[in-house]
């Protein structure tokens, strides 16, 4: 079981590196994790030199990718691949031991689909890693029930807090785990394994951060956080982006309904979770078995993806309810229906992934200093418009949230911003980087000035009210002039020049 758990990894991160390790996707938070891995190569310290409200983990493993095999978009993919390889992996093995091979092949093959079905899902956040390091935390305390061990209690209390470390919300799986194995008789003994596996993965990354200078400015940027975050990124559970209605009131029937199983595939992340504790939910009565393990470790991960209950931050913490699923057909549906049931949701999962994948959309290449990308036709124009005029090491400040262009074009943030989120960030956090950018103009600004429904189509929580910054605003208005060759058609990002260089020759 555990070969096979390990071929399955081995083929789900190979898959997915080969097939979109250079694919360009201009996610909100990608440039976040890949730009601040650069700052920490040139000597700086997130939280003390740079803004970050996440943990330092996918920093500090980025930036340990970037030192063994260079800077480059697909050395950042191969931690995504990680990420997948490991979950899809665990997937199997957790199944694996609840259930039947088959049953666990189709959960793994399920997760993985989904994992990969949409743009998103292919690149590098922070909530990969914290789900990567929760699941193994998951699958060390299944094995602590079958053989209770203080060494696999150690690795779970360990595994668990590195996901902390990633996504700092996953600390309500450190204690819910904690709890259930102080609670449980049989376990009761390994308590002090898990303690002290959680102790050494919290005091090591916290004693690194000391010594940079940066642990107490990581404190205040957590009470930052939880000052701010929730109130401009609270969403509803199980909310897209995009309302589906026009997909299922066009085209032939047959057309129809492949689009509604391809819409409920992408809907499973919402979908499992309260079908599978309703179906799960005789388990209560008995509190030391796995499946009630299982479940109470999936609520935790939902609970840690709050306030962000939409479909891409369910589908994160997934696995968990994809097994408990899984289980449940195999032991309680006939074995024909459970066949004909995993076909209708397993097929769209894998047509979407198989898609995306396969890139079936007209691409283009673009030489950048991270390396030959695959771009869409819109994103390649828009890159190569960037790397006419900047040059490497250049300094550029990208307003309001795109930080992907440092990574791309390898220019200089002359603040320590990476991002600027309209409606998050306080006034104080507006001017300090106004402050930045008067005392150290960049010489490009990358500019988008979009209305506040596109703001609000992201971050429906937002104020209407705070959604503009005036003060960096009026400073863009007042010193930089839009080169003629390098203006976007629509509400784009379009690069800024500072006015005493328009005239100047290149």
């Amino acid at each position: 079981m555990r070969r096979a758990a390990l071929l399955i990894a081995f083929l789900a991160g190979a898959i997915f590196l080969a097939a979109a390790g250079n694919r360009l996707v201009f996610a909100n938070d990608e440039g976040i994790y890949v730009d601040g891995a650069v700052r920490i190569l040139r000597g700086e310290t997130p939280y003390r030199d740079f803004f970050a409200i996440t943990g330092p983990g996918t920093f500090w493993l980025l930036t340990v990718l970037f030192r063994l095999f260079g800077v480059s978009l697909e050395t950042a993919r191969v931690l995504r691949a990680l990420d997948l390889a490991a979950m899809t992996g665990l997937t199997f093995w957790i199944a694996a031991r609840l259930g039947q091979r088959i049953t666990a092949v189709c959960a793994a093959l399920l997760f993985g689909a989904l994992a990969v079905g949409v743009p998103n899902g292919l690149v590098v956040n922070h909530r990969w890693e914290g789900s990567a390091f929760a699941l193994a935390a998951v699958a060390a305390g299944i094995y602590i029930v079958e053989r209770p061990r203080w060494q696999a209690a150690a690795a779970a209390g360990g595994f668990a807090c590195l996901g902390a470390w990633c996504t700092p919300s996953l600390g309500l799986l450190v204690v819910a785990m904690g709890a259930w194995i102080a609670w449980h008789p049989k376990l009761r003994r390994t308590a002090a394994g898990f303690a002290a596996g959680a102790l050494l993965a919290s005091a090591i990354p916290a004693a690194i951060l000391a010594v940079q200078g940066a642990l107490s400015p990581m404190l205040r940027s957590m009470a930052w956080n939880s000052a701010h975050y929730s109130l401009a990124n609270r969403i509803g559970y199980g909310a897209m982006f995009d309302s589906p209605a026009g997909l299922l009131t066009s085209g032939t029937g047959v057309q129809r309904i492949a689009t509604a199983l391809l819409l409920f595939a992408t809907l499973l992340p919402a979908i499992l979770p309260p079908l599978v504790t309703l179906a799960w939910l005789p388990s209560v009565r008995r509190p030391r078995s796995p499946e009630f393990f299982l479940l109470l470790s999936g609520g935790a991960l939902i609970g840690s993806a709050y306030p962000r209950w939409d479909l891409m931050h369910l589908l994160y913490v997934a696995p968990v309810f994809v097994i408990l699923a899984a289980v449940w057909m195999e032991r309680h549906v006939r074995r024909t229906a459970a066949l004909f049931a995993a076909t209708v949701v397993l097929m769209p999962a894998v047509v979407m992934a198989a898609s995306n994948l396969a890139n079936l959309e007209p691409r283009q290449r673009v030489e950048t200093p991270v390396g030959r990308l695959v771009a869409s036709p819109a994103d390649a124009r828009q890159l190569r418009m960037c790397l006419s005029h900047t040059r490497r090491g250049e300094s550029l400040f990208v307003f309001p949230y795109q930080p992907m262009f440092y990574f791309l074009t390898a220019t200089r943030n002359p603040t320590r911003y990476s991002f600027l989120q309209p409606g998050m960030m306080s006034r104080e956090d507006e001017h300090e980087a106004a402050t930045q950018l008067r005392a150290d103009p960049p010489e490009w600004m990358l500019y988008a000035a979009f209305e506040p429904r596109y703001y609000l189509r992201i971050w429906p929580s937002s104020n209407p009210a705070d959604l503009r910054m005036p003060a960096i605003e009026d400073f863009i208005r007042d010193h930089y002039a839009a080169l003629p060759d390098a203006a976007n058609e629509g509400p784009e990002y379009r690069l800024l020049e500072r006015r005493h260089e328009v005239s100047s020759s290149r």
